[in-house]
């Protein structure tokens, strides 16, 4: 259809960018790019399936996630997760490490991480299991840790996800300050990457981490907006 078609023309500019689109870094035009190609699919998909009344609707309790909007008929629950922050920053205090950024990376992000790490292909049937994911950057002065737990649909997903990012994590430990090459660490629907300085924490971030689930923005921000404190303003 008509919206299916611009979406692919939009998306031909992360391909092949041209002008000051071709000096912008990949997740960044990704970023930029997808509330246009992408909402323009999932707005024709409320509007088939319920007119207007399906546009308003998804105006006014939005999506919580991009996997939201690339797969509209998928209707996992976006889950939210608390790092046990306190607990992380006591064990790293001690080796001269410091918590820095603290964020969700998400579908998008995923993707364009395999991306740019040479893994383009066949790549929906990884991210459009994704259900929510925490990650802290450490700051150990000379290298930096990771932390990012990662939450699937089931057990396969999380397995498959792990495959696919052992592929490229050598190259992720190579180009950046990272202590080395992370590891991916599986648990049923879980699969957690820590770089090599925190495969001791492994435990902890299992077992202490706090997961919540929301089938909505408007059940995400009732519930007070976990993660979150305080709870982000809509509008500001």
């Amino acid at each position: 259809n008509s919206a299916t078609h611009l979406r692919d023309a939009m998306l031909m500019s992360l391909v092949s960018p041209q002008g000051m689109m071709a000096q912008v870094p990949h997740l960044l035009r990704s970023s930029l790019l997808f509330p246009y190609a992408h909402g323009t699919v999932f707005s024709a998909h409320q509007y088939k399936k319920a007119g207007n009344a399906g546009l308003d609707r998804a105006l006014v309790d939005g999506p919580l996630a991009t996997r939201q909007v690339r797969f509209p008929d998928q209707a996992a629950p976006v889950e939210f997760i608390r790092l046990p922050h306190k607990a992380i920053r006591k064990r790293i205090s001690s080796r001269g490490c410091r918590i820095g950024e603290n964020n969700v990376a998400g579908a998008l992000s995923i993707r364009v991480l395999f991306e740019e790490h040479g893994l383009a292909s066949d790549l929906d049937p990884i991210v459009r299991e994704w259900t929510g994911d925490r990650f802290k950057h450490i700051d150990c002065k000379e290298t930096w840790e990771f932390i990012w737990l990662t939450r699937w649909a089931d057990a396969n997903a999380a397995a498959r996800f792990a495959r696919s990012y052992a592929k490229i994590a050598t190259r992720i430990g190579e180009n950046s300050r990272l202590s080395g090459t992370p590891r991916v660490l599986v648990s049923q629907r879980n699969a957690l990457v820590l770089t090599p300085g925190l495969l001791d924490l492994a435990t902890l971030v299992q077992s202490e981490s706090e997961i919540r689930s929301y089938s909505s923005l408007s059940e995400w921000i009732a519930g007070d907006c976990f993660p979150e404190s305080p709870c982000p303003k809509l509008g500001n």
